[in-house]
């Protein structure tokens, strides 16, 4: 469960560190929302980027909760190795985590 913590909250490090970075690239307003056809139509300030570490936190919380409890009911919890279904979780989480970087990156405007 460890090594299984430590991918999955690693990953949410990873994206508020590049949060960070672009936090100090992008321009003082960035797109907060885009229409059905992909223009911007909502602007905000450059903090709003910080929402996206922020759902993938609670994401991977979600993702660890579930992972335990079903490692709990299986009788798993001595058992050093990740799951196969804790590597669901992970890649799930990964996913998300390049979804929402690669969205940073457009509402930033550095990926138009």
């Amino acid at each position: 469960m460890k090594r299984f913590r430590f991918l999955v909250w690693g990953m949410v490090l990873i994206s508020l560190g590049f949060t960070l970075i672009l936090f100090f690239l992008a321009p003082h307003h960035v797109v907060m929302h885009f229409n059905d056809t992909g223009m911007a139509d909502n602007w905000g300030n450059r903090a709003g980027l910080f929402l996206q570490p922020v759902l993938l936190a609670v994401i991977t919380f979600i993702c660890d909760r579930l992972a335990y409890s079903r490692r709990k009911r299986d009788g798993l919890e001595a058992m050093t190795i990740i799951t196969y279904r804790e590597w669901r979780f992970v890649s799930f989480v990964f996913i998300v985590l390049l979804i929402f970087g690669g969205l940073q990156l457009y509402q930033s405007g550095i990926l138009s």
